[in-house]
């Protein structure tokens, strides 16, 4: 396994293949202020949402990701949002602490409504090898703990939604911010690269006001490479779905959720077909627990979804 994270790092330090990005969360729709702080404040309450997601389940050393962020308005225009982002990649793990801030417009009495959302990210980034991964000899390349550093980045968006269907569009690493330096020998900048992130989502009632169905599609793209996702959620009274999604580096997932009181609960199964890897793991998994806070504020904001 040590091999592997050498070589790993190999390629992550020569800046030609790897750069160091944020990881994926399945069920964005759950805190989908991690990628457009446009969405902070547009439910009917503030939610707190916890996410964790363990990759390659039985794979050893295999990543996981974390997430906690909580959201709300603070009068009838304007709402803020915090959400934490830890990641762990042996040799390597990050951590990111973002504060967003939006502004929602109403357009008309149809309820039509535009926000628009900036955030300011606080991020740690650690690489760090265990004194077997050094290859033997010295190369200033190369030390124990290689990388140790915070620095920060920039996120904005816009959401356009009304009670059935939202598009929205925003950028995240819009600094570009590296965590190390180009020292003029091969080992360039490791950069957090600009993504790009597109959303539309309607939801369709189906069988009178029991049953919706609701489809979406997001699209990731940064200079490196571009993700489409195909998401398709089933929902009966508002308070329990099922789910469907592929997205385009073959990977498949299904999810399901419920809700109990003012708390909903999420699991999802994602399986990759890429790889040899896949035949050595138990797919990835991710588990998801919203607390859904009802304040007057967030009453009397422009609403969205009850789901």
């Amino acid at each position: 396994m040590k091999r592997y994270f050498f070589i790993f790092s190999i390629l992550f330090l020569t800046g030609k293949v790897f750069s160091q990005q944020r990881p994926i969360f399945n069920n964005h729709f759950e805190s989908p202020d991690i990628n457009n702080p446009a969405f902070s404040g547009s439910k009917t309450y503030n939610p707190l949402v916890i996410q964790v997601r363990k990759q390659w389940l039985g794979f050893q050393d295999a990543p996981f990701s974390s997430n906690i962020s909580y959201s709300g308005a603070v009068n009838n225009r304007s709402a803020l949002g915090i959400n934490f982002v830890h990641d762990v990649t042996l040799p390597s793990q990050q951590s990111e602490m973002q504060l967003n801030y939006a502004y929602h417009i109403p357009l008309n009495d149809n309820n039509y409504n535009l926000a628009f959302g900036i955030g300011a990210k606080l991020l740690y980034y650690r690489l760090k090898f265990d004194i077997s991964d050094i290859p033997p000899g010295q190369d200033p390349a190369f030390n124990v703990d290689l990388v140790d550093e915070f620095t920060g980045d920039a996120s904005a968006g816009a959401l356009f939604y009304s009670e059935n269907f939202y598009f929205s569009y925003s950028q995240t690493n819009i600094l570009e911010s590296a965590f190390n330096t180009d020292d003029g020998k091969g080992f360039k900048l490791n950069n957090g690269y600009r993504n790009h992130y597109y959303d539309v989502s309607y939801s369709f009632n189906i069988i009178d006001n029991d049953w919706h169905l609701q489809p979406s599609i997001m699209i990731n793209s940064n200079k490196n490479r571009t993700l489409y996702n195909f998401n398709t959620r089933l929902h009966h009274l508002k308070n329990k779905w099922i789910g469907t999604n592929y997205r385009s580096d073959n990977t498949i997932y299904f999810s399901f959720g419920f809700d109990f009181n003012d708390i909903s609960i999420s699991y999802c199964y994602e399986h990759s077909f890429n790889g040899n890897i896949m035949l050595h793991n138990y797919g990835s998994h991710q588990l998801g627990i919203t607390y859904k806070f009802v304040s007057e504020l967030s009453e009397r904001h422009i609403s969205f979804w009850d789901y």
